[in-house]
């Protein structure tokens, strides 16, 4: 990829004025005494803030939320004997279920997903909210491998006493694993989808029925200031737009928008102007650097409204996607739902029409030759073979739009995606992949040379 210097991004809108302490927290306390806030509380008022770390093992200045249990947290915790999770890892590598098994990596496996457990239990513990629990990359491109350790994790959780309504799974959004996503979450298990970099894996996700989506604000601008080349980056930089925050904004517009369950979160945010142009957003997953310079910056009661909320479902409501981005929304089935609602009231009106416009035929043009889509088909086929009169043509209409909204469920094919990702979500959903696998790799290492643990 060619490389594009001196790029500039250009904030339409101001930001309100940071203000930071002295230099310490007794002064921000003193602060508070006169009756000011700071600068966290207002931000908090607007989206959920949640701190990135990689071992919570401070929960006194800023209690988390929820959390994350994850490859990257394991190596953490083994690198830091006296953590209060070392426990956990040490009882996994002492579960008699694993150490039975002659396969090492086998063993390792069930190691690694016992640790992962534990740790999500004591999290689980500990925070209020949800805790997400990282699934093998390894898996990323196997739909029923992910579903499979799903179902493994599930059930050791069960065995631990974790509801299902407490967790999430955090599962790659490469086409396999939005699939796994939408499969998962048909049998009512909440998932999480990482490493969305574009437009089409956030809307891909979100018509999958993802509970949360994940986008790294960070990393797509780091993408965006050293390389060129990918449309969606490259229209966002035309509008003067920052593009991490243009992909923001367009997802959350499209969840609210179209009435998508799914909760969006902002990761990767590296400083507090990010956080401010993100406000509204459902999750926010902040640096203690920038939680701390929030949390020093007292305002006064009347400076606490200079904070704007930019992310709303009612602005969401009225925002305008561009042509490009419609035609990802729309998508193939899901615009031959629009056209049948048109003809649903056309045949109210004008029933004789019935006679002259083939249902089948237009809606056959349209449709992708799958599996599903032919049974679609063939119940249009049979509802359009009804002996037309004035009563059943209203029906007829009726029925057919009834199935055509079904399918609008349907999910992305695997082509279709991968024409709508640009360069950069695929070299960074590759990136963020390889590192995953590397640090599970590591984990597995590190296991082999501390089993057996003392005293088994």
């Amino acid at each position: 990829m060619s490389t594009a210097s001196d790029v500039h991004f250009n904030f339409r809108s101001s930001f309100p004025h940071i203000r930071a302490s002295s230099s310490s927290s007794s002064s921000s306390s003193s602060s508070l005494d006169a009756g000011l806030s700071t600068e966290l509380d207002a931000v908090s008022s607007f989206s959920e803030i949640v701190p990135d770390t990689v071992v919570f093992d401070d929960f006194e200045r800023f209690p988390p939320t929820a959390a994350t249990v994850s490859s990257s947290l394991l190596l953490g915790i083994c690198s830091l004997p006296d953590t209060i999770f070392r426990n956990a890892v040490d009882m996994a590598l002492a579960d008699s279920s694993c150490c039975k098994l002659e396969n090492s990596e086998l063993r390792l496996s069930c190691f690694f997903n016992k640790a992962l457990v534990n740790v999500g239990g004591d999290l689980a513990k500990m925070v209020p909210g949800r805790v997400s629990t990282e699934v093998d990359a390894r898996l990323a491109y196997d739909t029923h491998g992910i579903i499979r350790k799903v179902h493994d994790l599930l059930k050791l959780y069960s065995e631990i006493d974790v509801p299902p309504e407490r967790l999430l799974f955090k599962i790659p959004s490469t086409w396999q694993g939005i699939e796994a996503s939408r499969l998962l979450e048909s049998e009512g298990i909440q998932t999480h989808l990482t490493f969305v970099y574009s437009f089409a894996q956030a809307a891909a996700a979100a018509q999958a029925g993802a509970s949360v989506i994940q986008i790294f604000v960070g990393r797509l601008r780091d993408w965006a200031r050293n390389h060129s080349g990918d449309p969606e980056i490259d229209d966002a930089l035309k509008r003067g737009e920052d593009p991490a925050l243009s992909l923001v904004s367009k997802a959350y517009n499209y969840i609210h928008k179209y009435g998508h369950k799914s909760k969006l979160m902002a990761a990767a945010v590296r400083n507090k102007q990010d956080l401010f142009s993100l406000l509204g957003v459902d999750y926010i997953i902040a640096p203690l650097k920038v939680l701390q310079s929030l949390k020093e910056s007292a305002i006064s009661p009347d400076e606490k409204y200079s904070f704007v909320r930019r992310l709303s479902p009612q602005s969401a409501a009225m925002y305008n996607f561009t042509e490009e981005e419609s035609m990802i929304i729309v998508h193939r089935l899901t615009a031959c739902v629009g056209v049948y609602s048109n003809l649903v009231l056309v045949y109210t009106i004008l029933p004789t029409m019935v006679l002259s416009i083939p249902f089948a035929a237009i809606c056959t043009s349209i449709f992708a030759t799958t599996a599903l889509n032919l049974i679609a088909e063939a119940i249009i086929n049979a509802i359009s073979s009804i002996s037309v009169s004035l009563t059943t043509s209203y029906y007829q209409s009726l029925l057919c739009f009834v199935v055509l909204s079904a399918m609008h469920l349907t999910k992305w094919d695997q082509l279709s995606l991968a024409s709508a990702m640009g360069p950069a979500s695929v070299e960074l959903l590759a990136a963020g992949l390889d590192g995953y696998v590397n640090q599970a790799r590591r984990v597995e290492d590190l296991f082999e040379k501390m089993w057996p643990p003392p005293n088994v």
